[in-house]
């Protein structure tokens, strides 16, 4: 599990400091991690270069969630590898 995921929360001023805004910043690849007000206690994903936008994580602890994250990223990755596998035969 990729180690280097960075606090980019953005605060008000006045707000607890918690921070509710993670990223991974790969040289192909960013997925973020987020808390969301319109999803209360759950964790919500983005990865725009996969399609994965505001996608609902099951995981309640940050560490889950980015870990849950990494692995939607993955799937996604294998399942378009095998399209584009299947269109060489």
């Amino acid at each position: 599990m990729a180690t280097n995921w960075t606090d980019i929360t953005s605060y008000s001023r006045g707000e607890r400091k918690e921070p509710r805004t993670w990223e991974l910043q790969l040289p192909w690849i960013i997925i973020i991690v987020t808390r969301h007000k319109d999803y209360p206690g759950k964790w919500l994903m983005n990865c725009r270069q996969l399609c994965l936008d505001m996608h609902e994580l099951t995981a309640k602890e940050i560490g889950d969630a980015r870990e849950e994250a990494v692995k939607m990223c993955v799937d996604r990755c294998k399942e378009y590898l095998r399209s584009l596998l299947e269109q060489r035969m």
